[in-house]
Order: C-alpha cells, then structure tokens, then sequence
C-alpha cells in the first residue's frame, strides 16, 4: 500500500535536532528554531525544578524519636510558655527558668532553693523588691502591665515578658 501522505522537501529530518524542530516548527529549517528549543528545554527545566520545591514544601515533616533524642536543643533555647502564674527557683546558677512568657495579672513566685542567701529585684519595676532569701524562703509578684521585665538576682538576670 502505497504511503498517501506526501512529503515536502526538507520534511525529513536527519538528526534529532531537526526531529524536534520539526516537531515545534515544522518542516524545514528556520531562523530562530534552535532559540525556541533552548528556551523549550530552559521551560521544561524550571517546571521540573520549581515543581520538586513545592512537593518539597508540601511533604509534612516529621521527626522520629531518635531525631528528638539526638537534638542539641536544651531548655533556655525553647520559647517560654504563656501561663497564668509561675514558680522560679533561684538556684547557684541563677533562675530556673530563666526566661517566662505570662498573661498580665500573673503571679511569679520566686523560691531559694540554694544553700546562700539571694534576693529578687526589676530595674523597670521599682515595687519589685525581696527581701533577702533565705534558703527555703520564697518571694511573691505579681505583674499587672504588659511589657518586657529584667529580674536580678546580683549575679544573674532572667526576663519576663507580659501580655494583655
């Protein structure tokens, strides 16, 4: 059976190249067909690469227990929690915890739990003041305004931040 479909001259193509030219512009060679099948490829490569990104993205991260085991992550790097009331221990290295996240109308109590002597002071509160602490005493404050508070003990300082 003969071939009903008639080819016009330069419709063959002889190497690969011209098969995709051939393919995006037709038959026979044309000026800017080599710039169209770069910029086709440049196309199809930043679909391949921007599609694996949001794949990437969208692939929900977990983490095993041996991840969680082998993190250097402590304590003092984790942000503070939001609570209503607080209890500090002053300990010979200082405040545990150090830092506290709390709701206005919060109360910080501050427990000696040292062998020395400690006391508890706010350069931004004039009215947070102790006594000195013996061990096992405690000290009571309550934080009625919004805003970021240092604490000292005298040779260390833990930061409270409160909220409305």
């Amino acid at each position: 059976m003969a071939n009903p479909i008639k080819e016009k001259p330069g419709a063959n193509p002889t190497s690969p190249t011209e098969a995709i030219d051939h393919l995006i512009v037709g038959p026979g060679p044309t000026k800017h067909s080599h710039t169209k099948l770069i910029l086709l490829g440049l196309l199809l490569v930043i679909i391949g690469v921007g599609g694996s990104i949001i794949v990437h993205n969208a692939v929900p991260q977990t983490s095993t227990p041996a991840d969680i085991a082998s993190s250097k992550t402590t304590t003092a790097q984790l942000p503070a929690v939001q609570t209503k009331d607080a209890e500090v221990s002053l300990t010979s290295g200082g405040f545990s915890p150090a830092n506290l996240r709390l709701k206005a109308g919060s109360q910080v109590t501050w427990t000696n739990t040292d062998t020395t002597v400690h006391s508890v002071t706010s350069p931004q509160l004039e009215d947070l003041v102790s006594d000195t602490l013996n061990p096992k005493d405690s000290y009571s404050f309550t934080l009625e305004k919004a805003g970021t508070y240092a604490v000292s003990n005298g040779s260390a300082t833990m930061t409270i931040t409160v909220a409305n």
